[in-house]
């Protein structure tokens, strides 16, 4: 759960500079299912936010998000919408967490960063369980499990059922999906030195990003540095950016 005070800090800002949006979001939605945030406005507004929000992302857009359910903005159906909070527009100069790919290194493992380069390469869209519904193979019972954005394609089931098994079935049916899709990015061509070959990264991308960019366009990333463990026992691990925001 994100925190109460991350969570009412986000409220009091989203109802002073961005209500407009949010209203004109709820015209909208699901058609358009995300607010686009300024870093820079955030950062004018409450700087220690803005300074948590680069260190400890996955908990800072929670709140945010659960902040802009709690304002209650009613789409056209009737319902409350649940849109992404993306961020946007980070400083170009004197800004640690906006680097070249070849300058990722482990200080930055579940932080936010920022990021330009080229797209090589594209997978196809895929659906990926968001909410999981597990049912017990041995006494019908049935769980809800939201899958966390970390997952790494990992699908996270229930702990041990009130029967004290631990043998569930995926219903495919009652789960919720998302669609996803990878992406390799490559630094730009002015950022690689003489005789160094280019360095790149994978990103993954959720919801709305997905279909939206091809290989051979320039981007910039906002993402959020995450770690995929060795297939095998093993101290090494790949990492990969959580695309908060592509621009």
């Amino acid at each position: 759960m994100a925190s109460a005070s991350y969570v009412q800090q986000f409220g009091e800002f989203l109802r002073d500079k961005y209500r407009k949006q949010l209203e004109e979001l709820g015209d909208s939605y699901p058609k358009k299912r995300s607010l686009i945030v300024e870093f820079s406005e955030l950062e004018k507004y409450n700087t220690e936010l803005a300074d948590e929000l680069l260190e400890n992302p996955d908990d800072v857009i929670s709140a945010c998000e659960e902040a802009v359910r709690d304002i209650g903005i009613i789409d056209s159906q009737g319902k409350l919408i649940e849109p992404e909070v993306r961020f946007a527009s980070f400083p170009e100069k004197n800004f640690k967490h906006r680097m070249y790919i070849r300058d990722i290194n482990s200080s930055f493992i579940n932080k936010m960063v920022v990021v330009e380069g080229v797209i090589t390469k594209m997978t196809d869209v895929r659906p990926k369980v968001e909410v999981g519904v597990f049912q017990c193979v041995h006494c019908g019972n049935v769980y809800r499990v939201p899958q966390p954005k970390e997952s790494y394609g990992k699908l996270f089931e229930p702990g041990p059922c009130s029967c004290g098994r631990s043998n569930y079935k995926l219903n495919l049916e009652d789960s919720i999906f998302i669609d996803m899709q990878k992406m390799q990015v490559q630094e730009p061509l002015e950022a690689m030195i003489r005789g160094e070959q280019a360095k790149n990264i994978d990103v993954w991308l959720e919801g709305d990003l997905t279909n939206r960019f091809y290989p051979g366009d320039k981007v910039l990333i906002t993402g959020i540095l995450r770690l995929i463990p060795p297939k095998t026992k093993g101290a090494v691990y790949s990492i990969y950016l959580y695309a908060v925001n592509i621009e």
